[in-house]
């Protein structure tokens, strides 16, 4: 019997919020066989996982979830190298719809998904940022107590500006401050936004019944 599918993330953020965004959204009734979602450290975690996953994963789907950060193009090479070295021959520049292929000599479905939407800078706080409902005021206001935090002296880096957006705006729902995953599971979010179709589009064509 084949092992079981697998998708991979960053962190445990990554993993409930995806597992949890993916129930609200009933791709659990679509696939087959729901794959085993496992976080690494990090992105270079992630990144060293896809050869060896690839070339021990025969009969498999294996999905590969990063976060684009500064420059998703450098991203995208990084990531095509490794892919490469199992016989693969993804495109110069990562599909706007996510890359799914088949690597023959491995019999393995292969997925890559680089957050928030495969072409702008970024991670999956992006991504959730876009789940909150328009003309949220707390949102706005998150934003502008972000900027005055950092203005006195909050010494988080320019990069994780949009992560302490989210996090204080997190801060101020009715149970405050629950992780990204939970906050998904109770609602927060609206996971029915259409900002979210092509990521669960992406992973219901690799661990759907017609991938490859």
């Amino acid at each position: 019997m084949a092992e079981r599918s697998s998708l991979f993330v960053e962190g445990s953020d990554d993993l409930h919020a995806l597992t949890h965004l993916l129930r609200r959204r009933g791709v659990t009734d679509e696939v087959p066989e729901f794959p085993k979602i496992e976080h690494r450290d990090g992105w270079q975690g992630v990144l060293q996982t896809i050869e060896i996953e690839i070339r021990f994963g025969t009969e498999r789907r294996l999905g590969f979830v990063l976060d684009a950060d500064g420059v998703p193009e450098d991203r995208w090479r990084r990531i095509g190298r490794e892919l490469q070295k199992t016989g693969l021959r993804p495109p110069d520049a990562l599909p706007v719809e996510g890359y799914v292929d088949f690597c023959e000599p491995f019999g393995t479905h292969v997925g890559v998904w680089l957050m928030p939407d495969n072409s702008r800078q970024g991670a999956i706080e992006e991504f959730l940022l876009e789940l909150i409902r328009p003309n949220d005021p707390l949102l706005e206001h998150a934003a502008r107590a972000t900027g005055q935090a950092s203005a006195i002296g909050a010494t988080f880096p320019e990069t994780a500006r949009r992560k302490a957006e989210l996090r204080a705006w997190l801060a101020w729902q009715e149970s405050p401050g629950l992780p990204y995953g939970s906050a998904l599971g109770a609602g927060y979010f609206d996971s029915d936004r259409t900002v979210a179709d092509p990521f669960v589009n992406w992973f219901t064509r690799l661990f759907g019944s017609d991938a490859g």
